[in-house]
């Protein structure tokens, strides 16, 4: 269930009051809910006056009465964005240059996409664990070499 808030005043006037009316409950929630309903009242309420508020919406083109105001439209179109600019990346980059692993060292390789959605301690252990795995591998191999080069 939505609750109207100050984006659905329908002047400067009502956000006013609505804004006014906020000032007693948020001094209770929070020892510095006075502090911050002063700090909104004097620097965002002006922006909310003429950006937000349903007038203004309407002459944006919003609807009458205006569309619920969210960001999830836009926030959801930057997600699809990114996840076809990683995967497009991965698509078109991988295998594309120079170097090949080998094929018993194919394991270790990570694409851009997977990568890309890594945190970063889990690029890390990857990151390790892939250098242990090389080092076993040539250690390995030193030693046998050392031990078939002595007498």
């Amino acid at each position: 269930m939505l609750e109207k808030g100050f984006a659905d005043a329908s002047c400067k006037d009502v956000f006013e009051k609505q804004l006014r009316q906020l000032e007693e409950k948020w001094s209770r929630l929070h020892d510095n809910g006075l502090y911050f309903h002063d700090w909104f009242k004097n620097h965002k309420s002006g922006k909310f006056i003429n950006g937000v508020i349903n007038p203004v919406r309407q002459r944006a083109g919003l609807g009458c009465p205006p569309e619920r105001f969210t960001t999830n439209r836009s926030e959801k179109t930057n997600s699809l964005l990114q996840e076809f600019a990683s995967q497009d990346y991965g698509k078109k980059k991988v295998g594309r240059g120079e170097y090949r692993l080998r094929e018993k060292f194919q394991y270790l390789e990570k694409l851009p996409n997977d990568w890309s959605k890594m945190r970063e301690e889990q690029r890390l252990v990857s990151f390790w664990s892939a250098s242990l795995n090389i080092n076993i591998i040539l250690f390995i191999k030193l030693l046998y070499i050392t031990l078939c080069i002595q007498p």
